[in-house]
């Protein structure tokens, strides 16, 4: 085989089909056993014996590929479950967020109170 495609086009291949596949499958043990499953295909396809240990190293790129994308993409839903209760938390502090609310009122008897008469006192509390 080239060395150039042996030494950079399948390396960076494997990186970025790993990065893919574990952000669409969010699994990076089944990222790598994929991996390693069509380039063993590939392997014994071609027949060559040197093409094993490529397989190892090929399938070991996937598998560190895929973990530090999994790492990232838990560590920015972190930051961002973070930064949003950091926002509600400044949001809440800074301004008052309830309202109370205190009500009278007289009932007058007509056709929609069916007669009844009266007074009335309640309160409400509203939130934003």
């Amino acid at each position: 085989m080239n060395n150039l495609l042996v030494f950079f086009a399948l390396p960076l291949a494997t990186i970025i089909i790993a990065i893919v596949l574990e952000r669409i499958w969010k699994n990076y043990i089944l990222v790598t056993l994929f991996t390693f499953a069509v380039y063993l295909i590939v392997a014994f396809a071609l027949g060559d014996a040197t093409l094993l240990v490529l397989v190892i190293i090929y399938t070991f790129l996937a598998f560190v590929a895929a973990f530090l994308s999994m790492a990232f993409r838990k560590i920015n839903k972190k930051l961002k479950c973070l930064e949003e209760t950091e926002n509600c938390t400044n949001n809440c502090n800074n301004s008052n967020n309830t309202q109370n609310l205190a009500i009278n009122a007289r009932v007058t008897p007509n056709s929609s109170t069916n007669g009844r008469t009266g007074s009335f006192r309640g309160q409400y509390r509203r939130r934003f």
